[in-house]
């Protein structure tokens, strides 16, 4: 019997399939729209479009799945509302962020904010208890002050909890404890303890990482138990199901749900390890790679043919302290809205109209302009050129949400505004691929920019112009990479 290996992507506009028989190095490719509402409906659309073609569902030996559900959760501000404990005295610990200083491009905005926090001081409560700092119990822990809090929060309307106290990574007594109480004060809320989600000094990015895990954790534990229960309903019977990690590896889907916060940078992970392989495949050692799809550009420097890991990292202004490939996340591709700022003039991005409704021209309700709609005004692609001509695309309402949200109150006309859409994400881009440059003390002039996604092919050109990479290069199926890479050796 034939085995299947398939990789499955989940983006915020689209997910894509890319399934590869070995015996007989058949491939396979699958792309349909994305379900904001339950991610786990693309994929089975998309299996279900695979087993179309003939493929049964016992032939699937191995699944690999990565995904930018949590990522995407955290730049368009979409996971659910969580609550916080902190050790009493500290609560100023979140909102201070460690004291970094803004980044060089941020200090000169005028316009500059703070991310806001995901977890705000209202949302916040302080706990009677304390551990010093080789985890001796200097003050006990106040159990009533627990339930207190778990209640105050509980009225607020909270659905997860973030537990952070002081040297809780080398004494986790405290913290096991809350967890216990808290579930007992509301059995629904899905805990998240710094002693289980990150156990390191530091209590900072120990804080940041548990917050994020409450934020997106149980948006995360929904869509991947619910999407492995559907994988068995559809007879897909290999235990081999994996889930892509931050840092590149693999983990058990089951895993996955426990532990989100290591999931947060999946799909550009793959995205990564697919620009690593294809470097070594091209003979090439200096590679950045750019990943645009519809909500989101993910850029990596693969230097020496390796790609850059790190301990640490930031998705929209959130601090993330587990392991992940390095890989820099801004809200900018194909759905990115245009917009006009307080200063009155034009913006692009970060908000997203995502897949639903996503862009004006794809005519499922969206109104706003985005990249996508400019693209189209300008020629750059095609009207019926989606999902393999699957999917028409509506220039008439393109014209018209750049022409009433943007065009008209600045007194332009269509394709100079459509043209200033796509010069403004475009510099938004090169700017933060200019900084990832620096950061390392690299040449771009060293490098190839290595395009792909749905939108990378379309807006490396003028990246590489503009930054003096000699040479851009365009994988086969730029759309579904990260997928390819989950299922296909290079």
């Amino acid at each position: 019997m034939p085995e299947w290996m398939v990789g499955v992507d989940t983006g915020g506009t689209f997910t894509d399939l890319v399934a590869f028989e070995k015996s007989s190095e058949e491939l396979r490719t699958i792309k349909v729209p994305s379900v904001p509402a339950d991610p786990s409906s693309a994929v089975i659309n998309a299996l279900d479009e695979l087993f179309g073609t003939g493929l049964a569902a016992r032939e699937v030996g191995f699944l690999v799945h990565g995904t930018t559900v949590a990522t995407n959760a955290v730049l368009e501000s979409a996971g659910v509302r969580a609550g916080l404990l902190i050790t009493r005295g500290f609560r100023a610990v979140y909102e201070a962020r460690g004291w970094v200083r803004p980044d060089p491009a941020e200090l000169l905005d005028p316009f500059f904010r703070k991310p806001p926090l995901l977890v705000p001081q209202s949302r916040t409560e302080e706990i009677a208890e304390r551990m010093d700092y080789q985890g001796n119990v200097i003050e006990p822990l106040d159990e009533g002050c627990v339930r207190e809090a778990a209640r105050r929060l509980r009225a607020k309307g909270v659905e997860a909890v973030a537990v952070c106290y002081l040297f809780g990574f080398r004494n986790p007594a405290h913290e096991e404890r809350t967890a216990e109480i808290l579930v007992e004060e509301e059995p629904a809320w899905r805990i998240s303890l710094s002693s289980r989600v990150l156990p390191v000094i530091r209590e900072y990015p120990r804080l940041s990482t548990t917050v994020v895990d409450a934020y997106v954790g149980p948006i995360m534990e929904r869509y991947l138990v619910n999407l492995e229960a559907r994988l068995r309903q559809r007879g897909v019977a290999t235990p081999q199901i994996f889930l892509m990690q931050s840092n590149g590896g693999l983990m058990r889907i089951t895993m996955g749900a426990r532990f989100p916060n290591q999931t947060l940078t999946s799909g550009p992970a793959a995205g990564v390890v697919a620009g690593a392989a294809l470097a070594r495949s091209m003979g090439r050692r200096h590679f950045v790679t750019l990943d645009i799809g519809g909500t989101s550009t993910d850029i990596s420097v693969i230097a020496d043919g390796r790609a850059s890991e790190t301990s640490s990292g930031r998705i929209a202004g959130q601090d993330v302290g587990t392991p992940m490939l390095a890989v820099h996340t801004l809200g900018a591709g194909g759905g990115t809205i245009a917009w006009i700022g307080r200063d009155g003039l034009m913006k692009v991005g970060p908000r997203s109209a995502g897949a639903v409704p996503g862009p004006a021209c794809y005519g499922r309700g969206g109104s706003e302009p985005t990249v996508t709609d400019a693209n189209l005004v300008l020629g750059a692609l095609g009207a019926r050129g989606v999902l393999g001509g699957r999917m028409a695309l509506d220039r008439e309402r393109a014209e018209r949400a750049i022409m009433e949200a943007v065009a008209k109150p600045l007194g332009l006309d269509l394709f100079t505004t459509a043209a200033g859409i796509l010069k403004i994400v475009n510099t938004n881009m090169a700017v933060d691929l200019r900084l990832v440059f620096q950061s390392r003390g690299e040449d771009p002039r060293r490098f190839a920019l290595l395009a792909f996604g749905g939108a990378g092919p379309l807006h490396a050109a003028y990246l590489a112009r503009d930054l003096g990479i000699p040479e851009v290069c365009v994988p086969p199926h730029p759309g579904l990479t990260s997928a390819m890479v989950s299922c296909r050796p290079t």
